[in-house]
C-alpha cells in the first residue's frame, strides 16, 4: 500500500515481532488469536457480543462454505467429474485458524489436518471440532514457512492437496517465499493446491471500513492491533511466489473473498479476491 490504512500503524517486517522475533510473523498470530474470545471464534454475523451490532469477531470466519472452487478441487474420492484425474490424498489447510474450513474439508474428505504457526489458534480448532458433530480433522501447531517441519510431514502424510486462504497476503518479505516453497513441497508431483487471496482492490475496501463514522469492525481492528496487514500485495505476486515455487498456475480467476464486516444494508462485505488452482510444474526437457 503506499499510504497507511488509517486507524492502523504499519508493521515493518525488519523491526521485531509482538514477542522480540524479528520478522516470522508467527509471533502476531499469536497475539491476534490471543485476543479473540474463545466463546466468539466460531460465532457468525449478527450474534452481538462485544463486536459492532450483526458483525462477526474474526474478520475472515464466515459461515463454513468452501471457497469457490474447492468442490471442484476437494471433490472427495476420485476428484470427482469435474477433476477425475485428481488422485484421493490427504488435505493440508495451511493457515487453519480456528478450523472453520477444515472442518468444512473433512465432511469431504478421508484426512484432513490442518496446520497454524499460532498454538492458541490450534487449541481453538480443536476444542471447536470437540463440539461438532460431524468429522473430526487433526489440528498441529507447525510452521509452512519451515522447510524441516514441511518436509517432515511431506515425510509422513506423502503428496497431499493443499488449502490456503488469505494467509500469502499477510506474511512478510522472506516468509512470503518460505509458504510458497512449503506449499509446493507439500503438493509433490500428485497434489493440487487451491489459493484464495485478497486482490490488490480490496484494499480501499478496507480502508472505507476503517473510515466507518461509527468506527471500523471490531474483527478489522484486531487485524491491524496484532500487527498483521491485509491486501499488502500487488496482483503478480501471489502467482510469481508460487511460479517461482515450482508450481504452475492451472486456473486463475476473480472472487469474492467473504468476511463477516457487515454493509450498511446488512449484507455482508466481500473483498475482491484472486482464486488459483496450481500443480506441479513439468520439468523441463532437455
Amino acid at each position: 500500500m503506499a499510504d497507511a490504512i488509517p486507524g492502523t500503524t504499519p508493521h515493518h517486517p525488519t523491526s521485531p515481532d509482538p514477542a522480540g522475533e524479528p520478522g516470522t510473523g508467527a509471533e502476531r498470530w499469536e497475539a491476534y488469536w490471543k485476543s479473540v474470545p474463545p466463546a466468539r471464534t466460531g460465532d457468525t454475523p449478527g450474534t452481538g457480543g462485544d463486536a459492532d451490532p450483526g458483525e462477526g469477531v474474526v474478520l475472515w470466519d464466515t459461515p463454513a462454505v468452501l471457497a469457490p472452487g474447492a468442490p471442484l478441487l476437494f471433490a472427495g474420492t476420485g476428484g470427482g467429474a469435474d477433476h477425475p484425474d485428481l488422485p484421493d490424498l490427504p488435505v493440508v489447510d495451511v493457515g487453519c485458524g480456528n478450523g472453520t474450513r477444515t472442518r468444512a474439508l473433512a465432511a469431504r474428505f478421508s484426512r484432513v489436518i490442518g496446520i497454524d504457526v499460532s498454538t492458541t489458534a490450534v487449541e481453538l480448532a480443536r476444542r471447536a471440532a470437540e463440539e461438532d458433530p460431524g468429522p473430526t480433522p487433526e489440528f498441529r501447531r507447525a510452521d509452512a514457512a519451515d522447510p524441516d517441519t514441511v518436509r517432515a510431514l511431506h515425510a509422513e502424510l506423502g503428496d497431499c492437496h493443499v488449502y490456503l486462504r488469505g494467509v500469502l497476503h499477510q506474511a512478510p518479505p522472506g516468509v512470503r517465499e518460505a509458504l510458497a516453497a512449503g506449499v509446493a513441497t507439500l503438493v509433490g508431483s500428485r497434489g493440487r493446491a487451491l489459493v484464495v487471496e485478497p486482490a490488490a482492490a480490496a484494499e480501499p475496501v478496507l480502508r472505507s471500513l476503517m473510515e466507518r463514522p461509527q468506527g471500523p469492525p471490531a474483527s478489522l481492528a484486531a487485524v491491524f492491533a496484532a500487527g498483521l496487514t491485509p491486501a499488502d500485495l500487488p496482483d503478480a505476486e501471489i502467482p510469481r511466489l508460487l511460479r517461482e515455487a515450482g508450481l504452475e498456475v492451472l486456473e486463475s480467476e476473480p472472487v469474492p473473498l467473504g468476511t463477516t464486516a457487515r454493509r450498511p444494508d446488512g449484507g455482508p462485505v466481500e473483498l475482491p479476491a484472486h482464486r488459483l488452482l496450481l500443480g506441479r510444474a513439468p520439468a523441463p526437457s532437455h
